[in-house]
């Protein structure tokens, strides 16, 4: 669509561009040309009742052969593909926030049922321990080590986690260590 040579005309790059517009320009241009005004709305009734047919045929016009139709089709059936996954991906990723979420409310339901059972555990032991330390320091070092593990817990308000790791005889000696401030606190 260049003007011949002979009429010695000077030609910009941007004019040419315009006089010989590519494939891409003209999709592009058939685009704006149906989103907008009245062929739009038009064309939204055909492409509602068949999308990627309705963007074939309304590109056909613009299309010079068998191969470019196949392109475009192509190019329909790819984006079509791209979608779907895209659509698998999003529906994978709200499961996994599901699945996140009933964890995470299952580790709050565990931990709230660890902590009433610690709660019912110290109500049963207080009064036993009470008893036991009231009848003294000789007859509390008589007692296991679960009992000692207890007292240590429950009336000392010792860290179980550290308290667990000791033995026995390590109970023994800290119960011995903070046997005075029973003493203390009675008086």
């Amino acid at each position: 669509m260049l003007p011949h040579a002979s009429y010695d005309i000077a030609v910009s790059t941007e004019q040419r561009h315009l006089l010989n517009p590519t494939q891409r320009d003209l999709f592009l241009g058939l685009v704006l040309e149906n989103a907008v005004g009245d062929k739009a709305s038009r064309k939204i009734a055909k492409r509602s009742l068949d999308f990627l047919n309705g963007n074939v045929a309304s590109y056909a016009q613009h299309v010079t052969s068998d191969e470019n139709m196949k392109q475009v089709a192509t190019r329909m059936d790819v984006a079509a593909s791209l979608s779907i996954l895209r659509a698998e991906e999003e529906t994978k990723k709200q499961e996994q926030k599901k699945r996140k979420a009933t964890e995470e409310a299952e580790r709050e339901k565990s931990k709230k049922k660890k902590l009433e059972d610690e709660e019912t555990k110290k109500q049963a032991a207080v009064p036993v321990n009470k008893d036991d330390i009231g009848k003294g320091i000789q007859h509390v070092m008589t007692l296991k080590s679960q009992r000692l593990l207890e007292i240590l817990v429950y009336h000392f308000k010792m860290n179980k986690k550290e308290m667990t790791k000791l033995k026995l005889n390590e109970r023994r000696e800290k119960i011995k260590a903070l046997w005075p401030s029973i003493i203390t606190r009675s008086s």
